[in-house]
């Protein structure tokens, strides 16, 4: 079992700790159906949810069964509870001053979202994100409604800013829309969207909402900014239900939110598993809630035209932190033995592949170990149904892993890093003046990615091109786990924002003494 440092050091700090100085867990969970105070079709409460208090009641089950937080520990506000006050009240008592450094610190929130245009005090305009309290109020039947009572994505960022040394995970299941590159329906279809602001944002006419403000908004509008990666040693995990862009859904077919019940789903019920009752780390969970919200999108495509592409914002090593089933404190990390590597391989990436790849052994997946004068030799051949930046690791019977492809002999004979569709690789051919030979008895699994072309894996594959054995394995695992489940964000405002499209296969096989 891989160790969940997230949870796992903070449970550990609990029992260790003791006094005053003792550490807790905080959490706020706010949820909204009702705005009383939102006009929308000319009917107050027009613009109320379904969904979003049984997903907050959904999220402190989770805290409570799975991530083994105190009932004690955790706020819930909702409907009229939820207010402006009351939230901003909650991140600074509950929060802030509820907790000190190694605590866990939870902020969940499911409802409306919004994109807003605001003055700041040099008199420059700019775009903002934000969440909706219960008590938000305005007329959205109006061209350019005033909305009074948001909260912004600034001022959340603001607060976590105070809690130095938490371990902070924040989940919005809501959105910040507010672009012209989608048309949402209205009438039924409408109230299922997370956001009042779904053709622009508050507090914009139409004549400033420019391409070059819209370009603005599609690519760097989010609702929490984490900082950059080596920049600070405090923890600071984001979920959110979409990503740049798009907006968040109430599921028509449940009683709660597309992300949250497939969030939920994943985790509590193990269907993120790789395997029947199995572990499900971050990197898992994401890949599962946006298979589900995918799914999602292909049966309710008259909503979801812009697609539905949850997000996750972490360090790179956090996705491979197992959360569910929670480990026991003082866990130790497992070796990144060549089987552990493989498994974390798997864990990561396998998903709903967006495209065929086959990956063959040659001449099979039993294999004779080589002997003097019989040399064994072994052959790799990838075919893929779409071009793509192909990743071929090796997890031998060594036990260590090996970056089979790219590699420096393919690049200098012109085969850069990349696959056409159909046409398949073979990795050794005549061409590298190498073969490859069964050296150690034992089992070992041929690990295969292929991700878009529009994906620039360079940075991660560039430092391993000469066959030697990977210094960091699991590190480059999680990076290139990182790299593939981020979303695709596009200046263009003809193209919407999405994930990656990316396929992985792995194939074991056993070199026989």
């Amino acid at each position: 079992m891989r160790f969940n440092a997230w949870f796992a050091l903070i449970l550990a700090s609990c029992i260790l700790s003791a006094g005053p100085s003792q550490a807790r867990d905080r959490a706020l969970v706010v949820g909204v159906n009702k705005y009383p105070n939102l006009i929308f079709e000319h009917a107050h409460g027009g613009k109320d949810l379904r969904g979003a208090v049984a997903d907050a009641e959904t999220f402190v089950d989770l805290l409570v069964n799975i991530f083994h937080f105190d009932r004690s520990d955790i706020k819930l506000l909702t409907d009229a509870q939820a207010t402006n006050r009351n939230i901003l009240d909650g991140l600074q008592t509950w929060l802030i001053d509820g907790s000190q450094p190694g605590d866990r610190v939870v902020l969940y929130f499911s409802g409306h979202g919004a994109t807003a245009a605001v003055r700041d005090a040099d008199g420059k305009t700019r775009l903002t994100s934000t969440i909706v309290p219960g008590d938000a109020a305005g007329d959205l039947d109006q061209d350019n409604p005033v909305i009074t009572g948001m909260i912004q994505g600034k001022t959340i960022g603001e607060y976590l800013a105070r809690m130095p040394g938490r371990r902070i995970m924040v989940m919005a299941d809501s959105c910040h829309s507010g672009s012209v590159t989608r048309d949402i329906g209205r009438a039924a279809d409408d109230r299922l969207v997370r956001t009042i602001t779904p053709r622009r944002p508050v507090g914009m006419t139409e004549a400033e909402f420019t391409p070059a403000v819209q370009t603005s908004l599609k690519t760097s509008n989010r609702l929490i900014e984490i900082p950059p990666r080596g920049a600070t040693a405090d923890s600071l995990v984001v979920w959110q239900a979409a990503t740049i862009d798009q907006v968040a859904f109430d599921d028509p077919d449940r009683l709660g939110g597309v992300f949250t019940q497939n969030f939920a789903d994943g985790l509590r019920d193990r269907k993120a598993a790789l395997h029947p009752g199995g572990e499900v780390t971050a990197g898992r969970l994401i890949n599962y809630v946006r298979d589900q919200s995918q799914a999602f999108c292909t049966g309710h495509s008259k909503v979801c035209q812009a697609g539905l592409t949850p997000d996750l914002k972490s360090e790179p090593a956090y996705r491979d932190f197992v959360l569910n089933p929670y480990p026991p404190p003082g866990t130790p990390p497992l070796p990144p033995s060549g089987q552990q590597v493989s498994a974390d391989a798997e864990n990561l990436l396998t998903h709903k592949n967006d495209f065929q790849v086959r990956a063959e052994i040659l001449p099979g997946t039993q294999i004779k170990l080589s002997r003097p004068g019989r040399p064994s030799q072994v052959q790799f051949r990838i075919t893929s149904a779409e071009a793509g930046t192909l990743v071929v690791l090796d997890t031998g019977p060594d036990g260590k892993l090996h970056q089979i492809f790219p590699n420096r002999r393919s690049q200098q004979n012109n085969k850069s890093g990349r696959v056409n569709a159909g046409a398949p690789i073979t990795i050794p051919d005549a061409s590298y003046g190498v073969a490859f030979t069964a050296t150690d008895p034992g089992p070992g699994t041929l690990l295969v990615l292929v991700a878009e072309q529009a994906l620039d894996l360079s940075g991660v594959i560039d430092r391993n091109l000469d066959f030697k054995a990977v210094t960091d394995p699991r590190g480059l695992v999680v990076e290139l786990a990182d790299r593939v489940q981020a979303p695709m964000i596009s200046p263009d405002l003809t193209i919407p924002n999405r994930g990656y499209r990316w396929a992985f296969v792995a194939v074991p096989y056993v070199v026989e003494p």
